[in-house]
């Protein structure tokens, strides 16, 4: 078994002097042959939960035109209080049955529920879960649903879930590659004018943003849950978390914005219970400020109000921390004070695609995707309290 259980066995077994000095007696625990029975009835074992969302407003992007680790539509992922961990109370449940560190490790990486999966973003129905939002009617990956981070039911994935501290989840793990598996992931719907408001309508009226678990073997998009252990209607629960979200117009940092600008900026997020919705113990607020909406300003033009590209400042400010992990320091210049952000590369669609003139001024008006009189697109971010 692997390094982690070994040392957890020995540290077992440097207390059983101990225990036994005490009770003069300690009985000896046989390590099961075969749980591959009980690990059919295993229950759902996992715990996640993102803590950050960025939105970008981008449109005229077409897929596959653009450099996917500066553009996207939404950017949802942990790096702070989210992640991924065991349920609490799982192991207590399970111990009567798997003493040992190393049974209690297989059971989850062998069990059907818990293996052979990946956490999953997508924009799904709130009537029903199974329903993903698509572009061309077939859910396509890296578009309309994104598969992160790394193969749930690893035995080194659940090694490390197992040896975690109380309250600590996993946020990274190591895949050979500088970037490695980031609990991060991105949707992209900037195609057109068109895709980028109907998914805003769609998201404020009957849809929701969800982090839910995989199960290729029924279809790329199928979201894992409690029928798939008792039976039952899969489409009113799943295991996971939903993010029902509402947009406004942006907030200008130089006044009056034109009455007819479009709802551009994240306004607030609702969490959801995607397994039982009338439980809230696991839920947690929300907060989407004014300072996390950005302009975002295309190399060349004249936004009015001054956006510096320059780099960041030597001490990073808390609000400036929060916007590198959505918008990162080799794609984005960020100007704090005047709220905007500058692409550095310079290589595929841009946020505006072959559009020639941005209106900048928010005061003026605009027509989105208008080819001479653009709204100025946004960024923004919203944080989990």
């Amino acid at each position: 078994m692997r390094k982690m259980v070994r040392a957890i066995q020995f540290a077992i077994g440097l207390a059983i002097p101990v225990v036994a000095f005490n009770n003069c007696s300690q009985p000896h625990v046989e390590k099961k042959s075969d749980i591959s029975a009980l690990a059919e009835k295993a229950q759902h074992a996992y715990d996640a939960h993102f803590d950050q969302l960025a939105y970008m407003s981008c449109s005229e992007m077409p897929s596959k035109t653009f450099d996917s680790s500066a553009y996207f539509t939404f950017r949802a992922g942990a790096y702070r209080t989210g992640g991924l961990k065991i349920r609490d109370g799982y192991l207590a449940s399970i111990e009567q049955d798997f003493r040992l560190p190393e049974d209690q490790v297989d059971l989850i990486s062998t069990s059907p529920i818990n293996s052979n999966s990946f956490l999953q973003m997508s924009i799904r129905s709130r009537a029903n879960f199974q329903a993903v939002f698509s572009q061309s009617g077939s859910p396509e990956a890296n578009e309309d649903f994104a598969n992160f981070f790394t193969e749930l039911g690893k035995p080194e994935l659940v090694e490390t879930l197992y040896g975690l501290l109380p309250g600590a989840r996993a946020r990274y793990m190591r895949n050979g590659y500088p970037t490695g598996n980031r609990f991060e992931g991105s949707l992209h719907f900037g195609d057109s004018t068109a895709l980028a408001d109907s998914v805003r309508t769609m998201l404020s009226s009957e849809g929701m943003l969800a982090l839910t678990y995989s199960d290729a073997q029924i279809s790329p998009s199928y979201a894992r849950g409690p029928a798939d252990l008792a039976g039952g209607d899969a489409s009113n629960s799943a295991f996971g978390k939903g993010l029902i979200l509402s947009f406004r117009q942006p907030t200008s940092p130089s006044g009056a914005v034109y009455g007819q600008y479009p709802n551009y900026a994240l306004r607030e997020i609702t969490e959801l219970n995607l397994e039982n919705r009338t439980d809230t113990s696991n839920i947690r607020p929300w907060s989407c400020p004014v300072s996390m909406q950005f302009r975002i300003v295309r190399p060349g033009d004249d936004p009015v109000v001054p956006c510096q590209a320059g780099p960041d400042p030597a001490v990073m400010s808390a609000e400036l921390a929060i916007v590198r992990r959505s918008l990162r320091v080799e794609d984005w210049y960020v100007d704090m004070a005047n709220r905007c952000i500058t692409p550095k590369k310079q290589m595929g669609r841009n946020c505006y695609g072959t559009i020639q003139t941005v209106q900048y001024n928010l005061a003026n008006a605009c027509t989105p995707g208008t080819n001479t009189q653009d709204c100025v697109h946004w960024a923004s971010i919203c944080v989990r309290q």
